[in-house]
């Protein structure tokens, strides 16, 4: 498998460290399994799977779990009124 850091800065996760992880054929050929975590202020996992399939493995099945943690500030004309946190989950089975 691979890993790869990377430091970065936006303004929807702000500041982080990435890390990716990918193995390929973990347990089929043809396929490809991730994890990918954000070590920010605002973090963020998916993990997934993925099969491609076809006579030219141009498709694929994948499966996958992610999660976010974000805050979005809400202003008006005077400033910040207030601070929006949003949970997100996702489950994927496709």
């Amino acid at each position: 498998g691979k890993l790869k850091l990377a430091a970065h800065y936006d303004s929807e996760n702000l500041a982080g460290i990435n890390m990716n992880f990918t193995v390929r054929n973990l347990f089929f050929n043809y396929s490809r399994a991730l994890i990918e975590f954000d070590f920010a202020e605002n973090p963020r996992l998916d993990l997934n799977y993925l099969k491609y399939i076809g006579k030219n493995f141009k498709s694929a099945v994948t499966t996958g779990i992610y999660f976010s943690n974000n805050f979005f500030p809400i202003f008006d004309l005077s400033g910040q009124t207030a601070l929006f946190k949003n949970k997100f989950q996702q489950y994927l089975l496709i």
